[in-house]
C-alpha cells in the first residue's frame, strides 16, 4: 500500500469503530474543515485552518501516526478581495 511508504506508523483503522470523544473530535475536524484532492499521481488531504492553528495540525498529525515531514503549508491569496490565507495539507 502506498501511503505505508509515506507514513509508515499511520493509523489506518482508526476510524473503524468511533468509541471515543477523541475519535468523534478528529472525525468532525476532518469533515468540517479537510479535504482530498490529487495532485500529479499524489493523493492530498489537507485541513483547511489559519496558520494560528498549526498546532490542531500537528496534533492530528501525532493522533493519526502521520508522518509530519509531508506536512505542508500552502499560501492561498484571493486577489478580488486582497485575502491572504495559510493552510495545511498532507501527502498520501
Amino acid at each position: 500500500m502506498k501511503i505505508k511508504n509515506f507514513h509508515p506508523e499511520i493509523k489506518l483503522d482508526f476510524f473503524k469503530e468511533i468509541k471515543s470523544k477523541e475519535q468523534s473530535y478528529w472525525l468532525g475536524i476532518m469533515y468540517s474543515d479537510g479535504y482530498i484532492s490529487k495532485i500529479r499521481n499524489n493523493k492530498i488531504f489537507g485541513l483547511k485552518v489559519g496558520i494560528k492553528d498549526e498546532i490542531l495540525v500537528d496534533n492530528l498529525i501525532k493522533f493519526l501516526g502521520l508522518n509530519p515531514v509531508y506536512k505542508k503549508i500552502i499560501l492561498f491569496y484571493k486577489y478580488r478581495e486582497s485575502l491572504e490565507k495559510k493552510f495545511f495539507h498532507l501527502k498520501f
